[in-house]
This record gives C-alpha cells, structure tokens and sequence, in this order.
C-alpha cells in the first residue's frame, strides 16, 4: 500500500515537472519579425516590396516562422518574447519613438539584423544622418564604396557560430551601384565580420561591410548591403545566406552544427 502512494507521488512530482518545463520552453520566442518601413514605403516603394519578397521568400524555403510588422507595431512596443529577432530589410526612415522602441527592445533580450542606412532618415523623410547607425552598433561612418567602382570584394573574418557551415569566404562579390556604407568598429563589443578587400595598393582591411555587436543582453549583426545587392554568383549568395541563418538560430539559443 505504501509503494502504491509512493507511485504516485512520484507520477504527481514528474507531471508536474513536466508542466513546468513545457511552460518554460513554450514562453521561448520561437518567431522572427520583418520590419515592413510604412516611412520607407513613400518615397520608395518598388525597392522595399522586392526586399520584403526576398525575406518571405527566405524563410518560406527554410521553413523559418515570421510575422510582418509595421511602423505602428515597432512604435507600441515589440517583446523578446514574441520575436527573438528583428530584421531590418530596408529601414531607412525610422521615427524616434520607433528608434527608442528598438532600443527598449533590446534591452530586455530582443535581438536585430539591419541592412544598409538604418534610420538615416525620420518618418517625414528629413535626413538625420548616420547617428542611430554608428550609435546601435558601435561604429563610425568612414566612407562608402564609390558608384564607379562597380562592383566590390569582401573578406570574411572566421567566427563561429556565424561563419559555420559557409564553403566560401574570401571574394564575395557585391555591387557598388547603391554606394554601401563603410564602417569602422569602435565599441569594445564590437567587431568585424566582413571586411571590404583592398583595392591594389591601397590599405582599406579597417573599413567593415558586416559587424557583429554583443551585448550580454542582445546580439546585433548588420550588413552594409542586401543580399539581393551579391553578384558573384551562386557560392557567393550562399555564403551570405548562411551568416544570415546562423544569426537567426544563434540568436534564439540554439546551436549549429
């Protein structure tokens, strides 16, 4: 008779600690959010859909859970837990109250992936200019890559777990026709992912297209460039991709093989 109550007590003790990890595992975000820029959409709208395209594309082929948010959306006040990662396709207009959400956002776990002239611009389009970037990732602005170039090389810099799994990582061919930012890390907890290459005679390893900021509460990677903007083909693109789906998994707690 006593072992039968010992039995379930034990059952109870399990189904209880069952209860418990499924509603810690269940409360983890397991959902990526894509910034749809309303600001953006006036003055620009043909370039924002083919990037919002893209993402959903993307993710729809990886089997990667999303959601479109929207200017209001980011404004109110997004959580950790509901989106463990926020992606910036193609912010370039960002009003204040959407700047300091991003900045709430982070702060209580929340993590992001930006392209190109985050919030150089507020919500009526007036030009700000590159203080949100260099203040959000720690960097400065030192220069961009000239139209007349046509086109440029980065360098990866080997850092697992973001550069796990990738063939290629030197040459990665990008397009110069949208003259991409360059930056130089200057915050400790910041570094350099992919840097431009040089051209011949020239010292230009300092100057970053790619930087990874961490903070012990979120993780910040941005990209000078879009990956529609990657040219050299096939293993180039895949290379990019591959950064980008191992910031996603990384940056929700999983590990990458």
């Amino acid at each position: 008779m006593i072992l039968i109550k010992m039995e379930k007590y034990i059952l109870l003790i399990l189904f209880l600690l069952l209860i418990g990890f499924s509603s810690i595992f269940s409360q983890q975000p397991n959902k990526v959010a894509i910034h749809f820029s309303n600001a953006t959409d006036i003055t620009e709208p043909d370039k924002l859909l083919e990037k919002i395209t893209y993402w959903e594309l993307l993710f729809l082929n990886n089997k990667i859970k999303y959601d479109v948010i929207y200017d209001s959306d980011l404004e109110s006040g997004l959580s950790a837990k509901d989106y463990h990662t926020i992606i910036f396709p193609y912010t370039r207009a960002l009003s204040n109250t959407g700047y300091n959400s991003v900045i709430k956002y982070l702060d209580r776990g929340g993590s992001i992936v930006a392209f190109g002239e985050l919030g150089i611009y507020d919500e009526k389009t007036n030009y700000i200019g590159l203080d949100r970037l260099e203040s959000l990732f720690g960097v400065i602005h030192s220069g961009n890559i000239s139209e007349k170039n046509m086109s440029s090389y980065l360098d990866l810099t080997d850092y697992p777990p973001l550069t796990n799994n990738i063939s290629k990582k030197s040459d990665i061919q990008i397009t110069a026709k949208n003259s991409p930012v360059l930056v130089e890390a200057i915050s400790q907890n910041t570094i350099s992912i992919g840097k431009i290459k040089p051209e011949s005679g020239k010292n230009e390893f300092d100057r970053s297209l790619i930087v990874l900021k961490t903070n012990p509460q979120s993780k910040l990677l941005w990209f000078s460039f879009d990956p529609t903007e990657v040219i050299g083909g096939r293993e180039d693109s895949k290379s990019i991709e591959q950064i980008i789906k191992n910031a996603i998994v990384w940056f929700n707690g999983g590990e990458i093989n």
